[in-house]
């Protein structure tokens, strides 16, 4: 062991994205080791995170949130009416509609193979595929897009997902539709949007802050590294572990799991997310039992859980008033059998880019907090 005085700290592993798979992964391995090198690993904070089902997170939702965010990704009424169909069509309506359901009545399956992502491994996109001159990856017209969710030879069947990709990311005839510098990370960004990486990377690259660290001398930092993306891409998918590696972290091991999501992130949107968060069991249970919807606020990212459970009624409801009194809601959130959910408004896919003072309070009020459920 190289740093003895830290094996009693606690552990709490948090990341985004690609890290919704591989940090459960790692929370599984460092437990599985625990006889020959005890570690507490306390929590889990996935941010809009890849750790469900490929079909759950990506087609089955995808036409739900087009709607959801029509007036900001401006997109006319007869493209949304063919994603409309398709969700009808491939079975899309009655998934969603069952998640809707708290707690839920039974497993929810996701009909057919949309985007052959309905495996239990996430599919990446094929780039040489999709490069064939037979696919249309430039739909503009409500045939092109029907044609290239139903008929592509790119994607497989009800091609949802990628479609609405394409779609987002290829020029208008009419130059009218669509925000301008479309994000896939951030639907609320246009042209002049500073993009952040490159102040991150100037930020992280800077001496005095790798030696704040405990970096130093690490180089040049990249926010995206390119190698390293491509050799996770490139790489046999593993194992969602939405299915049996997370359910026993919290249930056998007692490792609390934190699930965040910005609404503005398309790529893995936050219907995807609650829908997956619903079918799933841990400790006895599938799913929340109620939709989130409490408040939570940019200082306060666990509201009630400061209300000391030996208050009066009077003084938690004081308490409360002043709180939705003096602050705006930043997002919803729920807790429930060591599982906790927040969805941050104003949000891409990078939460701590957003809102650093919501994401500050989240890490201090929910995943470092003493455990409460």
């Amino acid at each position: 062991m190289h740093f003895p005085h830290l094996a009693s700290k606690q552990i709490h592993l948090m990341g985004e994205s690609y890290a919704g798979i591989y940090i459960p992964y790692f929370a599984s391995e460092l437990l599985n080791g625990k006889n020959t090198l005890p570690l507490d690993v306390r929590s889990m904070s996935l941010g809009d995170g890849s750790w469900g089902n490929g079909a759950a997170m990506s087609s089955v939702a995808m036409g739900a949130y087009l709607r959801s965010q029509s007036s900001l990704l401006n997109i006319p009424e007869n493209i949304l009416s063919v994603f409309d169909e398709a969700d009808e069509t491939c079975g899309f309506n009655d998934v969603l509609e069952q998640s809707a359901i708290y707690p839920p009545n039974h497993k929810i399956h996701i009909p057919g193979n949309p985007e052959y992502f309905n495996l239990k491994r996430r599919r990446r996109r094929d780039m040489t595929d999709a490069l064939n001159s037979t696919c249309n990856i430039f739909p503009t017209t409500p045939a092109e897009v029907r044609a290239s969710i139903f008929n592509s030879t790119c994607y497989g069947p009800c091609a949802a997902h990628s479609t609405a990709m394409d779609y987002m990311t290829t020029t208008s005839d009419d130059g009218s539709r669509k925000p301008a510098c479309y994000d896939v990370y951030d639907i609320s960004h246009d042209c002049s949007t500073v993009s952040p990486l490159p102040l991150l990377a100037e930020y992280f690259s800077r001496a005095d802050v790798q030696s704040a660290l405990h970096v130093s001398n690490s180089g040049t930092y990249e926010a995206c590294n390119s190698t390293i993306l491509g050799t996770l891409l490139a790489a046999e998918s593993p194992v969602p572990p939405e299915y049996s590696i997370i359910p026993s972290l919290i249930t056998e091991h007692n490792v609390s799991l934190h699930i965040y999501n910005g609404e503005w992130d398309m790529l893995i949107n936050h219907i995807g997310t609650e829908l997956s968060i619903q079918n799933m069991t841990w400790r006895g249970a599938q799913g929340f039992s109620r939709k989130p919807s409490r408040p939570f606020y940019p200082d306060n990212a666990a509201p009630s859980s400061t209300i000391n459970p030996v208050a009066t009624l009077a003084a938690a409801t004081t308490t409360l008033s002043t709180i939705a009194a003096t602050a705006v809601p930043a997002g919803t959130w729920t807790m429930e059998r060591g599982v906790s959910y927040h969805l941050f408004r104003g949000a891409g896919h990078s939460v701590f880019v957003n809102k650093p003072r919501e994401m500050f309070a989240f890490v201090r009020d929910v995943v470092v907090a003493p455990r409460s459920d």
